[in-house]
C-alpha cells in the first residue's frame, strides 16, 4: 500500500546494524518486522498505518517512514523513542525530516533516569489496566 507522507531520519551511531536489529527484534512482538545483517536492511510494518525501511550504513542508521498523514507524527515518535531508549549509553538522537522539508518528531538523547522513569510509568499503566 503506498502511503502519502514520507519522513527520513539519519541516526548517527557507530553501531547502526545493532540498533536496526534490536529495533526490529523488539517491535516484532506487535508488528511485522525483519532485519538482515548480510544486506544491512530491514523493515517495520505497521498494518494500514505505515512502513519504515531500516538501512544500516557505515556510521548511520537511515530510517525511511512512509505513513498515513494522521499516523506520521505518532509513528515517528514510536520509532524514535524506542531507538533513543535503546541507545541511551551511546546518546542516540533521532530527528525526522519530512519530505516537504519540515521537521518531524525528535527524540533523545535520553538520560538513564529518563529511561527508568519511562519504564516505571509503563509498568504502572499496565498494572492499572490489569486491575
Amino acid at each position: 500500500m503506498p502511503y502519502p507522507t514520507v519522513s527520513v531520519a539519519h541516526v548517527k551511531t557507530e553501531r547502526p546494524g545493532r540498533y536496526a536489529k534490536q529495533l526490529a527484534s523488539h517491535m516484532k512482538k506487535k508488528i511485522d518486522t525483519a532485519y538482515d545483517p548480510e544486506t544491512n536492511n530491514g523493515f517495520l510494518e505497521f498494518p494500514n498505518r505505515g512502513y519504515c525501511q531500516l538501512t544500516a550504513q557505515t556510521d548511520t542508521l537511515v530510517l525511511r517512514l512512509e505513513a498515513l498523514a494522521e499516523e506520521q507524527a505518532h509513528l515517528e515518535h514510536v520509532i524514535g523513542i524506542h531507538l533513543a531508549r535503546f541507545g541511551v549509553a551511546d546518546q542516540i538522537k533521532v530527528s525526522w525530516e519530512r519530505a516537504d522539508g519540515t521537521a518531524g518528531d525528535s527524540c533523545g538523547p535520553l538520560t538513564k533516569e529518563e529511561v527508568i522513569a519511562h519504564r516505571r510509568a509503563k509498568e504502572a499503566r499496565m498494572a492499572a489496566a490489569s486491575a
